[in-house]
């Protein structure tokens, strides 16, 4: 299970985390360039179930992820997490139709 964490979740964030990073600027590409390399380290220290080497790199992904939303947030951007299905507006007609809350 420690191997699949990197891969399902952190993984995803790299390509977008260097596509904001080329648009917000100042040391953003770098942080997003460093989660990456990171990302990679800690999939390679998950492999060799190297525990030493994971809890080294999950720290070094966490500041770098860090610093990157800070940054963000110094420069206005909204960095709010949307894991609320109802932050999206198409979701409304299935969320709340009658069929949804139909009790059998």
């Amino acid at each position: 299970s420690a191997l699949r964490f990197p891969r399902s979740v952190l993984e995803p964030l790299a390509e977008p985390m260097v596509e904001a990073g080329a648009k917000l600027g100042g040391s953003a590409p770098d942080l997003s360039a460093a989660f990456g390399v990171h990302v990679a380290e800690l999939d390679a220290a998950c492999r060799a179930k190297a525990a030493d080497r994971e809890r080294k790199e999950l720290e070094e992904v966490e500041s770098s992820l860090s610093g990157f939303l800070e940054l963000g947030k110094r420069l206005k951007y909204d960095t709010t997490s949307r894991d609320d299905i109802n932050s999206y507006s198409g979701s409304t007609g299935i969320l709340y139709n009658k069929f949804l809350f139909r009790a059998g």
